[in-house]
């Protein structure tokens, strides 16, 4: 999809971070398009989880066929949820929230000033030269390993600036998240990372009772640097909990960081049995899917393979937002579903569904 996200979501890697990639020969298979609601045109992301025995799907910007009740022609995100756990024969039927229109609801909430805020910007209280909106992009799904709740990662933006990285808590998709709160930046209260350090939430891994956080920042047109921060899960809301790979040690400072790997601003990592390594995702602007491999969550992660070539957009632009869902792989992993986007029209989107095979 075409949307204001597309300069910065796209991306790929002009050189490799180590040896080749360390995965059982494979072949791919384009299964189905993903069915979302009609009043849906378009979406970005898609990270997923399992939580309340549903696979859980959050996207970012939302664009609709529909006026929603609210006035909203635009969400900043939404998610959907399915029982179908056999992505073999592709996923059906998908199940979310709608209103009387049948448009979405925001997913992550807007505090009463932001929404406020975003009234004053738009018609009919703005009708010209209106500011730009506060816009919350979600990231990364950690579920606990617990399984009984998931925090979710996000970024609040105005203006093409971030205010920092927060988190919400999410206990059911069936409740509202809860935007949690930090003492981090003084004036921005929902960052656990504030303005102007690295930001987290690109991709997210759970490893036992560790949580893993990738934050990859956009350092030319071609380049995502990548870094990566761990805590125990149920110390995830603590800020001084934390601790950031150094390139040879974990340290409390996140602006000692060092890149992990090259990658994009939309990725998955995860760990496969069946290859028995961890395995970074990301598409190409060339609608190559790409994968690395690494021992360790943060590396060092081999060069790319390719997984898998999508079908780009007939005007010229590429594939994006290639996501491994986890929680619908079969065999340890041996069967591994990735979703990708593909352009159709002008803030017009669809959502493919690939099937990598891995020879056993």
């Amino acid at each position: 999809m075409p949307s204001v996200r597309r300069a910065l979501i796209v991306a790929v890697t002009v050189a490799g971070c180590g040896a080749p990639a360390s995965l059982p020969d494979h072949h791919s298979e384009e299964l189905a398009l993903l069915p979302f609601a009609p009043s849906i045109r378009g979406r970005d992301g898609g990270y997923s989880a399992q939580l309340g025995g549903r696979s859980v799907w959050v996207f970012g910007d939302t664009p609709l066929e529909v006026e929603a009740v609210d006035g909203e022609r635009w969400r900043t995100s939404t998610f959907t949820t399915t029982v179908d756990d056999d992505a073999s024969d592709g996923l059906a039927p998908f199940v979310e929230p709608l209103d009387a229109n049948g448009a979405p609801y925001q997913l992550i909430p807007f505090t009463a000033e932001e929404a406020a805020y975003n009234a004053s910007q738009s018609a009919p209280a703005c009708e010209h030269d209106c500011a730009p909106k506060w816009v919350l992009w979600p990231g990364g799904v950690a579920v606990a390993p617990s399984g009984d709740e998931a925090l979710v990662f996000y970024w609040k933006i105005r203006d093409w600036e971030a205010q920092g990285t927060g988190l919400a808590r999410w206990k059911s998709p069936d409740a509202p998240l809860e935007r949690l709160t930090f003492k981090t930046d003084p004036d921005e209260p929902s960052a656990l990372f504030g303005k102007g350090e690295h930001e987290l939430g690109n991709a997210v891994l759970v490893d036992g009772d560790t949580l893993y956080v990738y934050g990859c920042e956009h350092e030319d047109f071609f380049d995502f640097d990548c870094v990566i921060g761990r805590v125990p899960f149920s110390s995830a809301i603590d800020r001084d909990a934390w601790e950031f790979w150094d390139g040879g040690d974990w340290t409390p400072t996140l602006a000692d960081a060092t890149s992990v790997l090259n990658g994009a601003s939309i990725l998955t990592v995860h760990y496969n049995a069946h290859a028995g390594r961890y395995v970074a995702v990301y598409a190409k602007t060339d609608d190559e899917i790409v994968a690395r491999t690494a021992t360790r969550p943060h590396g060092p992660w081999s060069d790319e393979e390719l997984l898998h070539t999508g079908q780009g957009h007939e005007d010229g632009s590429s594939i994006y937002d290639a996501i491994v869902h986890p929680e619908l792989s079969q065999e340890d992993g041996r069967l591994l579903y990735v979703s990708y986007s593909r352009g159709v029209d002008f803030l017009k989107s669809e959502m493919h569904l690939v099937q990598i095979t891995f020879e056993p």
